[in-house]
């Protein structure tokens, strides 16, 4: 634990000093009160990482913040992309009962959760309802590949070359996981980064995360 705490003063320390001499550049491209609130965020999701004791405990903290952050967040992608990398991509299985896990949470997941999805559901709510649910030809697209992936699923290599069939749960879970982590991120970045503004917002917020 006190290693931990160590190791979290200097990567506030440093985080510090980056934000500060970055802060005249990324005033540039975004708003001061949302580069504010953003870096609050990655400064508070950074010390709960490095002082949780698991994931769960992170999630705990991390979800309320991330969905009031998302709340006034104008550009949910430039938070999405700010907050990738707080914490090691480490999957975590949901665990359920006479199974070895729905499926793994990550904070790629969590931040899915939090921060895309409602991103898209004002984006829905926002626009015409006769065109909020059209979908253009790279949506379609994209979904066969996901169609295509969980369709030609190669079971895994078994000792003594066991072959243990697919079930529909295990499909419906690929399919879901597809749209997850795939197409969800693909539907919120066309629709609701669109600007020329939001895009240089977006890649200017990803390479201060970096």
């Amino acid at each position: 634990m006190f290693a931990s705490v160590k190791e979290l003063v200097v990567v506030l320390t440093i985080a510090a000093i980056v934000f500060r001499l970055a802060t005249p550049i990324a005033l540039e491209f975004m708003d001061s009160g949302d580069f504010a609130r953003r870096r609050l965020v990655w400064f508070v999701l950074t010390a709960v990482g490095f002082l949780s004791p698991n994931f769960w405990l992170y999630a705990l903290v991390a979800i309320p913040v991330l969905l009031w952050a998302n709340r006034s967040e104008p550009n949910p992608v430039a938070l999405y992309l700010l907050l990738l990398h707080v914490i090691p991509p480490v999957d975590i299985p949901i665990p359920v009962l006479g199974n070895n896990g729905l499926f793994g949470l990550s904070n790629y997941r969590l931040l899915a959760f939090c921060v895309l999805l409602p991103a898209v559901m004002r984006y829905r709510k926002n626009r015409d309802p006769a065109t909020a649910g059209r979908l253009g030809l790279m949506d379609v697209l994209l979904l066969a590949i996901g169609a295509l992936q969980v369709a030609l699923f190669t079971p895994p290599d078994l000792p003594y070359h066991l072959y243990i069939p697919d079930s529909p749960f295990n499909a419906a879970r690929r399919a879901f996981l597809f749209l997850l982590d795939t197409f969800l991120l693909f539907f919120a970045v066309s629709r609701t980064c669109q600007s020329r503004r939001k895009i240089a917002e977006a890649a200017a917020t990803f390479c201060l995360a970096q």
